[in-house]
């Protein structure tokens, strides 16, 4: 008798199977997930609010530092959103094999630098980057009024 199974465990099977891509020798392209936390509202009104302190950097600035991570011998060039559920959301992260004499002898990609991802270099990250001296200070400074220059 044939067992019919659920796609849950087509989809995990391939997860499983497609742990790198390889594009080419060089390049290659992995499939991560990050936990997304939701709150909980318990149904009342009252825990509705976030007031703890949140995490600053964006799930996909948390994925490529994963890859990275995973990956030491590959540098990370990019990554996308591909999809997200109500518990994850799923990126798919581009690297590149630095050692490589393709990429060596490339002057466009050529220095790939050490641990972009992990430095800030690779992409923004955080909402606030440019905004100084702070996020409040910003806000304060483009929502106040000079006097001088309405008088």
């Amino acid at each position: 008798m044939k067992m019919v199974l659920g796609l849950l465990f087509y989809v995990k099977e391939l997860w499983v199977c497609l742990d790198l891509f390889v594009i080419y020798s060089k390049y290659a392209v992995y499939p991560l997930s990050v936990f997304v936390i939701r709150g909980i509202v318990y149904g009342n009104p009252k825990n509705q609010g976030i007031t703890q302190i949140k995490f600053q950097r964006n799930k996909r600035s948390v994925a490529e530092e994963r890859a990275g991570r995973k990956l030491g011998g590959l540098k990370v060039l990019n990554s996308y959103w591909i999809n997200e559920d109500s518990t994850y959301k799923y990126f798919e992260i581009i690297l590149v094999d630095a050692a490589h004499n393709a990429i060596w002898n490339d002057p466009r990609i050529n220095p790939v630098q050490q641990q972009r991802e992990l430095r800030g270099l690779r992409g923004r990250g955080h909402l606030n980057t440019k905004a100084r001296p702070s996020r409040r200070g910003t806000w304060k400074r483009n929502n106040t009024d000079s006097l001088s220059v309405l008088r």
